[in-house]
This record gives structure tokens, C-alpha cells and sequence, in this order.
């Protein structure tokens, strides 16, 4: 499944600049946004799970096996989130230029996310709430991502005293 991912990623990064006339509607738009944040949610969910589950021998073994799996499905989270919404913004009009190519819609999506908002490309105003969604998802899985991250660390601290 990774290696799927990466794949498409890559399509959309290296594209040759084709242009994509989108057509989809608001509708589409909201029930894309929504299935993505539910398997988001889900995948976070199966991420802890998967993670607290993971037992080794002695303690330093368990805190490193931890954090390199979390750390290999947060990542995994991100770039298919980010993906996802750059394949919703290719099929919905939600961001206000003509045309859309892979690569456009990947670096709005990547902008978005991380709510860092250059200003260059921006939503169309019945979209905007799309956007707006996709940015406080944003903040809210990497709100999560290191917040979980470092109560890996607390409890296993806290167990070796």
C-alpha cells in the first residue's frame, strides 16, 4: 500500500504541467472531504492502537520499535491525506484558476494542510469551506501526531523510575 501511495504522490509532484479542467460539484466536494476525514481519523486511530500494542524485550527496544513505527504510519497519514485532497481538488473546482494540474493541486493541498496559505492560489468562494476543513484537519492531526508522540516517551519514562 505504500508503495501505491508513493507512486501516485510522485504522478501528481512530477506531472508534466497538464491541465485539468475540473467539473465536480459542492456536493462532491463535502462527501470527498468527509470520507477522508473519516478514514483519517480511523487510520490515526489504527496507528495508536497498532503502536501501544507492540511489545519487545526491554525497554529501550520497546520506546525505539515505537517510534519507528509510528513514525512510518504518521508519515504514511500525511502523504495520503495530503494526496487525497489534491485528487479532490482535481475533480471539484475549489481552487479559483482555469485550469488545474497535478502538481497545482498537490502544492495547494500541501499549503493548505500545513495552513501555511502563500496566497498565490486561493479557493473559490463556495468552496472556501473545503479549504477551511482540510486546514483545521491540519491542525488537528498534527495536534494529535506529536501530542501522542511524546506520551510514548512520558509513559515509558515514567515506567522506568
Amino acid at each position: 500500500m505504500g508503495a501505491i501511495l508513493f507512486s501516485i504522490f510522485y504522478a501528481f509532484a512530477s506531472g508534466e504541467g497538464e491541465c485539468n479542467i475540473p467539473n465536480g460539484s459542492l456536493t462532491l466536494a463535502y462527501f470527498g472531504f468527509s470520507v477522508i476525514t473519516v478514514v483519517l481519523f480511523l487510520e490515526l486511530g489504527y496507528a495508536i492502537v497498532r503502536t501501544r500494542s507492540l511489545e519487545t524485550e526491554g525497554l529501550e527496544s520497546r520506546i525505539i520499535a515505537r517510534a519507528v513505527f509510528f513514525i512510518f504510519d504518521s508519515t504514511y497519514l500525511l502523504l495520503g491525506t495530503i494526496t487525497a485532497f489534491a485528487a479532490l481538488y482535481l475533480l471539484c473546482p475549489v481552487i479559483d484558476v482555469a485550469c488545474i494540474s497535478g502538481r497545482d493541486a498537490l502544492y495547494f493541498s500541501i499549503v493548505t494542510f500545513t495552513t501555511l496559505g502563500y496566497g498565490d492560489l486561493t479557493p473559490v468562494d463556495q468552496f472556501k469551506i473545503v479549504a477551511a476543513g482540510q486546514a483545521v484537519l491540519g491542525y488537528i492531526t498534527l495536534g494529535i501526531i506529536v501530542g501522542y508522540a511524546g506520551s510514548l516517551f512520558s509513559i515509558e519514562s515514567k515506567g522506568a523510575k
